[in-house]
């Protein structure tokens, strides 16, 4: 290789790692853990709050972003860390799971939407948040509409402005009624594998990603943050299995209209969150939005990144 060819790789590889260098800086991140006071007894909540300087730190609206499950973590939610460019955003591990307080032995009842409710006005009061900005994804959402719905009476001193549900549902019976119609679609072997639950998790999981790689995420290999976050719902499946009891009958929709903040409803074309799904938010909601990502399934922030970023960014400014 000639000399100038070597400067000029130098040169390249020299420029690469400033590049680098100016956007770890860019955005800063903190982790540490949120006492959770519930019910007489303290849990810990583990979160992490990104943000970049900037030059009015009072305009800079936080996103808390709400991962899904329940029983997964926030790792498959770490592209929206994109967002922190231009405001801060916070992911935590609901309770439960990942890096906060796991609890195998609580009983059905404990596991309650309360529970998550709560979790979430505790990481609000934390961060001593006066306005705000959530996303919730697939049971994020849920969780999101339920506390902006509970929230509603008091919007004098509610401090949301903003909200994303992303593949998510109004009513959990809705949910369940679109995977049971798209399982069919899959060898009689896999039905049964989905359908055997926790009764038998190593058959659940093999069934539940081959539903997933179609319905979930196409993208093949799936993301590393995306199989941690199974990984982490096999470990810890008390979560998920009490909660699939205690959510059974939830709905939001007799309350929708009184969720007055604008928000964003968003699926995938390949979604398991099919249109019927999200049709009452996009009826009853007052302030509603809509897009599909016609390339995506579960998961348009991995399946069309920069296109989720975009749409979301705007919608949050």
């Amino acid at each position: 290789m000639s000399r100038f060819l070597l400067t000029a790789v130098a040169l390249l590889a020299s420029l690469f790692s400033l590049a680098q260098a100016a956007r770890s800086k860019e955005v800063s991140s903190r982790s540490g853990y949120i006492p959770f006071n519930y019910n007489g007894e303290v849990f810990q909540t583990w979160y992490i709050y990104y943000s970049k300087p900037v030059v009015n730190p009072l305009r800079a609206r936080p996103t808390i972003v709400l991962h899904g499950g329940p029983g997964f973590t926030h790792d498959y939610m770490n592209p929206l860390i994109d967002l922190a460019k231009n405001r801060p955003v916070i992911l935590y591990d609901q309770i439960g799971n990942g890096q906060s307080t796991h609890l195998p032995s609580k009983p059905t009842s404990f596991w309650s939407i309360d529970l998550f409710v709560a979790e979430l006005e505790n990481v609000i009061k934390f961060f001593s948040l006066k306005r705000y900005d959530i996303v919730g994804h697939s049971w994020g959402g849920m969780l999101a509409g339920e506390f902006a719905a509970r929230h509603s009476m008091v919007s004098r001193h509610f401090g949301l402005r903003r909200m994303v549900l992303t593949d998510s549902n109004p009513q959990r019976s809705l949910s369940i009624q679109s995977q049971a119609q798209l399982l069919k679609q899959f060898p009689a072997d896999v039905q049964q594998e989905v359908v055997t639950g926790w009764k038998d998790p190593a058959r659940y999981r093999q069934g539940l990603e081959q539903f997933f790689h179609v319905y979930g995420c196409r993208l093949s290999p799936w993301p590393a943050d995306l199989t941690t976050s199974f990984d982490a719902l096999f470990a810890e499946p008390s979560v998920s299995q009490q909660t699939g009891i205690t959510l059974a009958n939830w709905t939001v929709i007799d309350r929708l209209h009184k969720i007055k903040v604008p928000t964003l409803v968003m699926n995938g074309a390949h979604d398991f969150i099919q249109d019927f799904v999200i049709q009452p938010f996009l009826d009853k909601l007052p302030h509603v939005k809509y897009h599909k990502f016609e390339n995506s399934s579960h998961t348009p922030f991995f399946e069309e990144r920069e296109e989720f970023m975009s749409i979301v960014g705007r919608f949050l400014e």
